[in-house]
């Protein structure tokens, strides 16, 4: 009779949390974001270019990222990315393609610190005879902030105190709180 490791230790708690509101933050924008390119006056061709924005930078600078998160603190880099995918919204409340492009571009730098750092520490905190029990969980607190942010944020969108600004305050206000408990 082997007694297991905990695999829900404070860390690990923590870390789904933070991932929840930073996989929160990005599902805010998923049905938002097109509407409000749209709004702003942009064609579906640059509906597709905003979007677009925001996979390369979060491609290219992953090994950089990994490098920190390796080399510095994988904690560090988690905090980093939910800091600068908040901050990233702030373009937003510009109301030009052009600074939602930008957004956009940040956001995805903030994402690659959000999963780089979030499987980093994954990686260092669950048991090793536990991995893949660990990452089953870990995924299953991604998609359920995948499933519930989407329609939180339609609802914003259209509440009588909502709007595109109601949204992009509560994709901050999630990020923002993923950050403080990764201080954790």
């Amino acid at each position: 009779d082997t007694k297991q490791e905990s695999l829900w230790t404070r860390t690990f708690v923590l870390l789904c949390a933070a991932q929840f509101l930073g996989y929160a933050h990005q599902y805010l924008f998923t049905p938002t974001f097109p509407l409000y390119v749209t709004h702003l006056g942009g064609s579906p061709f640059i509906v597709g270019l905003v979007l677009t924005c925001f996979a390369p930078t979060s491609v290219i600078f992953r090994p950089i990222i990994g490098y920190w998160a390796d080399r510095w603190s994988a904690a560090g880099v988690l905090i980093f990315g939910l800091l600068i995918l908040g901050a990233g919204v702030l373009f937003c409340f510009i109301p030009l393609v052009e600074a939602s492009m930008f957004a956009n571009i940040i956001r995805g730098v903030g994402w690659a610190g959000l999963n780089t750092g979030g499987y980093a520490l994954l990686a260092a905190c669950a048991p090793l005879t536990r991995r893949g029990e660990a990452s089953g969980y870990y995924s299953g607190v991604q998609s359920s902030a995948i499933i519930f942010s989407p329609a939180l944020a339609l609802w914003l969108l259209n509440a009588p105190f909502g709007g595109f600004q109601m949204v992009f305050l509560t994709s901050m206000l999630v990020a923002s709180l993923g950050a403080v408990l990764g201080v954790f």
